[in-house]
């Protein structure tokens, strides 16, 4: 295993400032990247003592004690100086704790508060925090003074965030000597005097990577703030950045960032940075993409066009100034609505549409006219213009980095797609977005979609989808993330890891290490976490020459419908107004949704070659492999859509339309006849009923939010399913599209199969009993599983995998929670 390194010259501007750097990547030298998340602040400064907000200055000079002190120097428009330090005390019973040490200070205005502290945050034993904590000291100019404050837990103290700063406060002021521990016990600071030979700490960095490489991990994905004083500073390995990329280059890594984005500091609203909105039209927009630039300087593999848990609202900046002092500045942000209406949003929106900014913005739109239809477009325009920017940045910056995406909030299964302003296939089609990424957390942030191992699989098909050459990243659980929660199974783990590289992902990444290795206390079973992902990796380490371009076998494309999702929403939910189209008595705002992933599901599960696309977006060109044309409930199509499954029927593929006939345009306005009337009577064309579709998406047990037990697959309708496989095989290409499973449907056990396609012609086949007994299937004749393939292995539940010797059909039996990956003889 090696890393690669691209190199190229680029020219960047950034706040009118011209630099030519060599532009570098450090990319994994893999088909598909191993990755994990991780907390890298300790092991990438090197240095005991992290900075907190702009940073801190070691002095020599003028010490409490020894030699050194450290020098914090505040503003009172910004964050502010201070040192930070992580704790751990795994408490078994309560037990008190000091918190002291020794400041001078300088012209430090107002009370004796928070702001020039002593400031601990607190992580007990059961996980919740018990924050702010303070030793204060005297404000004005003084001394060396001592503060001391001992407090005693509620519970045992599993960790502790202990900081010393000068925050939103003019001056400057110094610390020495500081003390943080148990009352009765030593103290647990590292180099809490500040002298030069304790400063540097190397063994977080350590077992970092020594972490990584018993897990078999060649990426490693993190976070830093878009703040930091290094974006400024010329390209450097003698920065902690510099510094870290460099050992991790070393360790064979590619590193992916996520920045943050904070808010402005706001004095009142005479202050220049009032009001600020969170709006990727206005000056937080452009923050975030140069700062994007400034990242993409370094060496990095990847680095996330959007900040973690995105979402084009006004909650985070209603959170950040609610509480501000100022009742002028306060008032105004307990007042905003649910999305943004800044200016600048005002005057784009008049200037595409020539109409008024609609004047409610609820959370629920409240009506479907054409203002709020407008303002849907509106938004995907707005996000897609600023991703697009932000993608150019990077690649002038760096041409070698990976545009990717984390999402954290904007899940496939929600389909509220206007919520958080982002059309999924806009990114990758029309912004340049190289990798969409989200990770399907089926625990945690799963909050509508399904709750089988499945939602995985369905995710993977919907970010393929995103952009035309069909790579995408997810990130995966690999144990519970919280105590609370259930502890999930070895197949959860290594199974969802590859039936996501089976269907078209490029990069994988855990969440999260500390979850993995269990420095966060939720799991009883890291032992088995562990395995499983040392077992999974290796595995993929093993076959990653099996893996380039790799993507499910051509037979079926789904074309699904975002429009259909969001405009059948916007007609159930609005108020009083009559349905330009028939819901069938349905009230439920995400149906639309609901049935085209179980028309997807029913296909995923028995087998049947399938790929999915965003019917929006897709080309003719990208259907060209496939037999079956697939469009489930296309309420919402094009004039040019239109054309081209006609098109596609008189190439001679077969076109099954499913439940709709498309009673409105993309936009949300209804035709005078359905679009898709006269292409009915194609003799290519096959309609299925939507009481088919609704059979479907009437068992929803599959969506049980409990996160105390596993939720398995239903049974499947067989008339339904009858109806639909009918349907898809009724073409002359009907042998190219014929399920894997034979001779029944799933009765609610639980079997996956898949064929895949690489770069090199060959077929992979996938195999995962996802059942805790022993399970066995029927394989369909044809297709080469009869005999033993060129090479195979198969992966347990504790880990370890082995070669697989024996053939693959007619009838392939497997033990509990065992999974197959296979290279079959021959080319497709």
């Amino acid at each position: 295993m090696k890393t690669r390194r691209a190199t190229l010259i680029a020219i960047v501007t950034i706040a009118a400032t011209t630099v030519v750097p060599a532009a570098e990547s450090d990319q994994p030298d893999s088909h598909v990247t191993r990755g994990i998340y991780a907390d890298i602040s300790a092991a990438m400064q090197g240095s005991v003592w992290s900075s907190w907000g702009d940073g801190f200055t070691y002095v020599d000079e003028g010490a409490h004690g020894g030699r050194s002190c450290v020098r914090c120097v505040g503003k009172a428009d910004a964050r502010g100086q201070g040192v930070g330090q992580t704790i751990k005390l795994d408490q078994k019973t309560p037990k008190p704790v000091k918190i002291a040490g020794w400041s001078k200070s300088e012209g430090v205005p107002g009370p004796q508060d928070y702001h020039y502290s002593l400031y601990v945050d607190f992580s007990l034993a059961d996980g919740t925090s018990w924050p702010m904590k303070l030793a204060t000291f005297p404000t004005g100019t003084h001394d060396w003074q001592y503060a001391e404050t001992v407090v005693t837990p509620p519970q045992p103290i599993r960790s502790a965030r202990f900081h010393a700063f000068l925050r939103e406060r003019d001056g400057t002021i110094w610390f020495d000597d500081l003390f943080f521990g148990e009352a009765e016990g030593p103290n647990r600071l590292k180099c809490s005097g500040f002298e030069m030979d304790e400063r540097v700490d190397l063994a977080a960095r350590a077992r970092l990577f020594a972490d990584l490489e018993q897990l078999h991990c060649n990426a490693l994905h993190s976070y830093l703030s878009g703040s930091l004083e290094v974006w400024d500073q010329p390209v450097s390995e003698q920065t902690a950045v510099g510094d870290f990329l460099r050992a991790a280059r070393d360790h064979r890594i590619g590193v992916w960032l996520t920045l943050g984005m904070g808010h402005l500091p706001i004095r009142d609203t005479a202050d220049p940075n009032f009001p600020q909105f969170d709006c990727v039209n206005n000056r937080w927009g452009q923050r975030w993409t140069e700062a994007l630039a400034k990242a993409a300087r370094y060496p990095l593999a990847g680095l996330s066009m959007v900040p973690d848990e995105y979402n084009w609202n006004t909650h985070h900046v209603k959170e950040a100034f609610a509480k501000h002092p100022d009742a002028k500045v306060r008032d105004f942000y307990q007042k905003l609505g649910s999305y943004c209406d800044c200016e600048r949003c005002r005057e784009r929106f008049r200037a595409k549409f020539s109409e008024p900014f609609p004047d409610r913005l609820p959370g629920t739109l409240p009506s479907a006219d054409a203002s709020y239809r407008h303002w849907l477009h509106f938004r995907y325009d707005s996000t897609t213009d600023w991703i697009r920017r932000s993608c150019a940045a990077v690649k002038q910056a760096n041409p070698a980095i990976r545009t990717d995406s984390l999402i954290c909030v904007t899940p496939i299964c929600s389909d509220f797609w206007y919520g958080p302003g982002l059309a999924w296939d806009r990114l990758g089609y029309e912004a340049g977005l190289e990798y969409a990424t989200t990770d399907p957390y089926i625990q945690l942030h799963n909050y509508l979609g399904d709750s089988t191992h499945w939602y995985v699989t369905e995710t993977t098909e919907h970010l393929a989808a995103a952009g035309p050459s069909r790579r995408c990243g997810i990130v995966l659980e690999a144990s519970r993330l919280r105590p609370e929660h259930r502890e999930i199974d070895p197949v959860e783990i290594y199974g969802s890891a590859l039936t996501a590289v089976w269907h078209g992902a490029d990069e994988l990444a855990w969440w999260h290490h500390s979850h993995v290795m269990d420095t966060s206390h939720t799991t009883d079973r890291a032992e088995v976490s562990q395995a499983c992902v040392r077992g999974v990796y290796g595995l993929l380490e093993k076959i990653d020459p099996w893996l380039e371009g790799l993507r499910p076998q051509p037979g079926v494309a789904v074309l699904f419908s975002r429009a259909s999702c969001d405009l059948w929403r916007l007609y159930l939910q609005a108020k009083g107004a009559p349905l330009p189209f028939d819901a069938r008595g349905i009230t439920d705002p995400r149906h639309a949704a609901i049935v085209q992933k179980e028309v997807l599901y029913l296909l995923l599960r028995t087998g049947v070659p399938t790929t999915l696309y965003y019917l929006e977006s897709v080309g003719k060109a990208e259907l060209a492999p496939h037999a079956v044309i697939l469009v489930p409930l296309p309420l919402a199509i094009g004039r040019e859509q239109v054309q081209l499954l006609a098109s596609l029927a008189d190439d001679g593929k077969q076109v099954v339309i499913c439940g709709e006939a498309g009673s409105l345009d993309e936009d949300g306005t209804p035709y005078d006849r359905p679009a898709l009337d006269g292409l009915l009577k194609h003799r290519r064309v096959s309609f299925v009923s939507a009481a088919a579709l609704d059979r479907l998406a009437s068992q929803r047990e599959n969506e049980k939010r409990t996160r105390k037990e596993r939720i398995l697959p239903a049974a499947v309708d067989a008339a339904a399913a009858g109806e639909l496989l009918a349907a898809i095989a009724s073409g002359p290409q009907a042998a190219a599209v014929r399920p894997l499973m034979t001779g029944r449907l799933p009765e609610g056990d639980d079997f996956e199969l898949c064929l895949a396609t690489n770069a090199r012609g060959e077929r992979l086949f996938l195999a995962i009993n996802w059942d805790s007994a022993p399970r066995s299937v029927g394989i369909a004749e044809g297709r080469g599983l009869e005999t033993v393939a060129a090479e195979a292995y198969h992966l347990s539940p504790d880990g370890n995998w082995q070669p697989w010797a024996r053939a693959l059909g007619p009838e392939l039996r497997l033990g509990p929670q065992e999974a197959v990956v296979a290279r079959l003889k021959g080319n497709n």
